[in-house]
């Protein structure tokens, strides 16, 4: 897609249409963290992201001076992660004081989630999430995506830049 400028029907367009792709790609292999670039006016850009403990740590500062180089006026974010359905008061309490992460849970008390984060410069931001379950022979099965509600922040979110 190269139009001329973007817009937020266009922005939305690719989005759907990258969700589908990372679907398909996380039905075979895990997804590679991939960051998509859009700027006002221009080609897209995608950029491959290592996430590193200290990666992790530096994302926001790191995607937002890359984001503002860049002029762009929107960005899409896709990648794997763990998610859970804490039981106890005890595990959320654990999880939210940072003192253990989801992905050092026990493997009943986690799941695989394939992300997509897609976000306009200023405004509240889309995100998207899919729950991967192993099949027979741990084949990977990618369920329907959810756009989860409300707003969000994170550590691997940038919503202003």
């Amino acid at each position: 897609m190269k139009p001329t400028f973007w817009n937020h029907q266009q922005i939305q367009a690719l989005g759907e249409l990258l969700r589908q792709q990372a679907a398909e790609i996380a039905s075979h292999e895990e997804a590679a963290p991939v960051l998509f670039i859009i700027p006002k006016e221009g080609e897209m850009e995608i950029v491959g992201i290592i996430l590193t403990e200290l990666a992790k740590a530096t994302f926001q500062e790191n995607v937002a001076a890359l984001l503002r180089a860049k002029q762009a006026i929107a960005y899409c974010f896709v990648c794997e992660g763990w998610a859970t359905r804490p039981q106890s008061l005890e595990t959320i309490n654990r999880i939210t004081s940072g003192d253990i992460a989801v992905s050092e849970l026990p493997p009943d008390d986690r799941f695989e989630i394939l992300i997509f984060n897609e976000v306009e410069n200023g405004q509240p931001a889309r995100i998207y999430q899919s729950e991967i379950k192993r099949g027979y022979n741990n084949v990977r099965i990618v369920q329907p995506w959810t756009q989860l509600s409300g707003s969000h922040s994170g550590r691997m979110m940038v919503n202003q830049w």
